[in-house]
């Protein structure tokens, strides 16, 4: 909870909604001037988001900081670890399927899977909680472990961790469960 006001609260869209709904109210006052200034603002602050170079040059220096890996140089990993985050929660399916509705983050599963081909003898685990109503069977780490079988990766090589919330939650849940499994 705490963690999606933070996000609202910080994420730029939200900051300039915020500026036009008081340019707005502002406009139905006698202050004309202030609110074309809010309007500016607003139409600045969206340029520098969505039209000019700030994403690009405040993202560089974090897309630098590591080089690209070299699968070759490390040896044989023992987990692929997906994490989850990569589905909608309402899902745009038909009634019954039991496959998930990924949002742009679905190159998660893609490299997961990639990697699960690549290291056949390392355990893929799929990450993702869907809150308590849905609980473990749908869960979004036990609807892409599904997938994956029907994908290809034997059912054997799948391990999946529904309880985690968050990244920080894996090792925990790991830590209680080690060999946390369909």
């Amino acid at each position: 909870m705490l963690n999606s006001l933070i996000k609202l609260v910080l994420d730029p869209t939200v900051l300039v909604f915020c500026l036009l709904i008081l340019a707005w109210l502002l406009s139905l006052t006698p202050w004309r001037r202030p609110v074309r200034r809010l309007l500016f603002l607003s139409v600045l602050i969206l340029g520098l988001i969505y039209v000019g170079p700030l994403p690009a040059l405040l993202s560089q220096p974090l897309a630098n900081r590591f080089p690209p890996a070299d699968y070759e140089a490390f040896p044989n990993p023992d987990l692929i670890v997906v994490l989850g985050g990569m589905t909608r929660a309402e899902p745009l399916q038909e009634p019954g399927s039991r496959h998930p509705s990924f949002t742009r983050r679905s190159e998660r599963f893609l490299m997961g899977l990639e990697l699960a081909r690549q290291f056949p003898n390392a355990k893929l685990v799929f990450t993702g909680w869907s809150g308590p109503e849905a609980g473990v069977e749908g869960a979004e780490a036990t609807r892409l472990a599904g997938l994956a079988q029907v994908l290809g990766i034997p059912a054997g090589q799948i391990l999946i961790d529904p309880l985690a919330q968050t990244t920080a939650d894996h090792p925990v849940q790991l830590e209680r469960n080690p060999e946390i499994g369909p």
